[in-house]
């Protein structure tokens, strides 16, 4: 095993997918016309699920 590998599933966003994800971090909430500054826990699921289809179980949001 690799140092630092973890295993788990892979990603169901494309290379194209993650810069633009990038891209989306980098500009922040604002960009979206969302009303805060910051990302939270709760909130990086939900653009994540809104601009690119890709759920999340509720389970892994809660911790926020």
């Amino acid at each position: 095993m690799l140092e630092g590998h973890r295993s788990g599933r892979r990603s169901e966003l494309s290379l194209d997918d993650k810069l633009r994800l990038v891209d989306i971090i980098e500009s922040g909430p604002g960009c979206l016309w969302l009303n805060t500054g910051v990302w939270t826990p709760r909130l990086s699921p939900k653009i994540i699920e809104q601009e690119f289809g890709i759920g999340f179980h509720p389970a892994m949001c809660e911790n926020s």
